[in-house]
């Protein structure tokens, strides 16, 4: 069926415009509505996310033909005033769930019984029932999805009749004038359809080594393995989660190979849900953030809506930073983008300056900020100050690199193998301490990937690569510092437990509390479990000071007390530091001090230090933001290889331009 789909004649979209440049800084992304042209516009967005009829008939099923053709028709006008305009414009589709009852035949099945026929030129010959596309449980019955108050199926993308349909839908949006779509998903909530069960079987037979497949099987046979249902074999369980995340980036991958044959500059992003804070709480619906950033345009992550940032009643800050610093890591040279997510119940007057808190903090970590709504006028006005700024000042959006040199290992292996960690509630810990940091991700931990750092703090990293073991060994012995939280290294990738002499000198470690030592020219200090217990997987708000003293000690202590950051900037500001040349930096700082009543704490003459390489010294340091009607000077001190950086008035935020001689 898919063979026979791939050979229908292909409409290409108009290419008279190339999609929005994607980095950082050239990339304003809104979800809105076709006819909202003159807002776009005015907003600077230059990539629209839309729905068309085609967006909702998909999963309801669609109307008959005639009546399809003429409402997209009207749509595509839409959408061409909106590419004349040289905004980009995407659609939104479903991958894997759908509605109807297969019993009353209703919706999907409707579709599928009375009018598939009108659509084979997108769609296809008509493949088997819907209902046996969907993702089964363990039992064999379909997995239901519901809605609100609607109900249906999740459909398996390793399916072949489920490519095919999405593929034709696909096709559909292309010609009626959308150059790229929005995945709402995919997931796999734990299918074990026969499909799955086969390229499950595949995968093991081409991914995995011989000698680590027997181990995985504990003597089954390859031809008669079942997917497994618990953790009895951890290794074999870990591989099915792993599976599922690269099936589904496998199908993204296939998604967008086929838009781009369709249309040049087609542009794919999807639905990564870091709903919950933890990177790693996705993974074991096959959503891993990683994997998924190497097959799409655009890493873009629906987060937790009324969770913006926020002052909090206790004079605690509440923070989405390190959010965003990991979606950026993972993204690596993709941009990355989060929604608007506002602050839940927050009086009108407020919105504003909670809006360009919310901006700030993401363009902090270079993080793409979506605008989520055009009717909410404050917020509306937030967003339309900040895209003036960003065109009124290019050169303050060019890439840059991550300055700090503390590390942070984030690492979604643990959840493939279902290994605690606490790679996401380190940041805060440090940033709460006085310590810049950046994060790494699991494809980082190389030497190249080290460079530049003085310390790397692996937080309940059990479960590591032996490639990553010698890349940690040789960092540390060339003169880098290693805080080890808890067991390291004690399994390797594949859940399989690694011998304690092959893990040092990590392994284990002292469990009786922290242990300081030399390794080559470097240190490694070990924290034991016990010293951070409580410390949970994620954290946007406090964090335990006793736990984070004990943290920053061991971290100071390892890089030998000459981190780039000599003195932070006050509480409740945040700092994030980048190397745009070597000569040249950019520092953001964003205040937290926004109350949810809308009142902004402005921080007076705040100051903070940086060590210089060599014998360079600061020339020169000025801040901008939309809260400034000119650039500020920040008045300079230096002193044997330091500086010291003194900024007036600091309201919301500011883009620090540092030059270095």
């Amino acid at each position: 069926m898919r063979v026979m789909l791939l050979l229908l004649p292909v409409v290409l979209a108009s290419a008279a415009h190339a999609q929005p440049e994607m980095v950082f800084g050239k990339l304003r992304y809104a979800i809105c509505g076709v006819g909202d042209r003159e807002t776009i516009l005015r907003n600077h967005i230059n990539l629209a996310h839309l729905h068309c009829p085609a967006s909702g008939g998909a999963y309801n099923g669609l109307p008959a033909r005639t009546e399809f053709d003429r409402q997209m028709a009207d749509w595509k006008k839409g959408a061409d005033a909106l590419r004349e305009a040289g905004v980009h414009p995407i659609t939104y589709i479903a991958p894997d769930m759908w509605y109807g009852d297969p019993e009353k035949r209703t919706l999907i099945f409707d579709f599928y019984d009375q009018r598939w026929g009108q659509y084979e030129d997108f769609l296809g010959p008509r493949p088997a029932d819907p209902l046996a596309w969907a993702q089964l449980k363990p039992d064999g019955t379909p997995i239901p999805y519901v809605y609100h108050d609607q109900k249906g199926f999740y459909w398996c993308t390793n399916q072949p009749a489920c490519r095919q349909y999405v593929q034709g839908v696909i096709k559909m949006h292309v010609q009626y004038g959308s150059h790229g779509v929005f995945f709402d998903g995919p997931c796999n909530h734990g299918c074990y359809c026969q499909e799955c069960q086969k390229q499950f079987r595949e995968f093991l037979r081409t991914q995995y080594p011989d000698a680590v497949r027997e181990r995985l099987l504990s003597g089954a046979k390859l031809d008669e393995v079942k997917l497994p249902t618990d953790k009895s074999n951890l290794p074999l369980w870990a591989a099915l989660r792993r599976f599922r995340c690269e099936s589904l980036a496998r199908f993204l991958h296939d998604m967008r190979a086929w838009g781009r044959s369709l249309c040049p500059d087609f542009v794919l992003t999807n639905n990564y849900c870091m709903w919950a804070g933890d990177a790693g709480g996705m993974v074991g619906i096959g959503e891993h953030p990683e994997l998924y950033a190497r097959e799409v345009d655009i890493l873009f992550d629906e987060a937790a809506y009324g969770g913006g940032s926020v002052m909090q009643d206790d004079g605690t800050r509440l923070s989405n930073g390190f959010h965003y610093d990991y979606l950026v890591a993972a993204a690596a040279s993709k941009p990355a983008v989060c929604t608007y997510l506002g602050v839940k119940d927050a009086p009108a007057e407020a919105k504003g300056n909670l809006a360009s808190l919310e901006i700030a903090e993401s363009w902090a970590s270079q993080c793409g900020k979506m605008q989520q709504t055009f009717r909410d006028q404050p917020i509306v006005d937030a967003f339309t100050q900040a895209g003036e700024f960003q065109v009124r000042n290019p050169e303050l959006f060019t890439p840059a690199k991550p300055l700090a040199d503390v590390g942070v290992w984030v690492s979604l292996q643990q959840s493939v193998v279902g290994s605690p960690t606490y790679g996401l509630a380190m940041p805060r810990l440090l940033s709460d301490a006085g310590i810049a940091c950046r994060i790494l991700t699991d494809g980082d931990v190389t030497a190249a990937g080290l460079k530049g750092l003085r310390c790397l703090v692996v937080p309940g990293v059990a479960a590591a690569t032996e490639a990553q073991l010698v890349a940690l060994r040789e960092f540390a012995k060339s003169g880098g510092g290693l805080v080890a939280v808890g067991p390291t290294g004690t399994l390797d990738e594949h859940a399989l437990p690694r011998a304690a002499e092959a893990a040092q000198p990590f392994g284990a470690g002292p469990e009786t509390g922290q242990t300081q030592t030399e390794v080559g020219k470097g240190r490694l200090a070990w924290l034991s479990s016990r010293e951070i217990s409580g410390l949970p997987g994620y954290a946007r708000t406090a964090v335990s000071p006793e736990i984070g003293s004990k943290v920053a000690a061991a971290v100071r202590w390892a890089g030998r007390e000459q981190l780039l950051l000599a003195q932070a900037p006050p509480q409740p500001c945040e700092i994030r530091l980048f190397s745009v040349a070597p000569d040249r930096w950019r520092i953001y700082l964003v205040n937290y001090g926004v109350t949810k009543a809308g009142a902004v704490n402005a921080m007076q003459d705040m100051s903070f230090a940086l060590r210089l390489p060599g014998k360079m010294k600061v020339v020169s340091a000025k801040a901008d933001s939309t809260d400034y009607a000119t650039p500020q000077n920040l008045a300079v001190t230096q002193q044997a290889g330091e500086a010291t950086l003194k900024l007036g008035t600091l309201h919301i935020w500011a883009v620090v331009d540092v030059k270095l001689k």
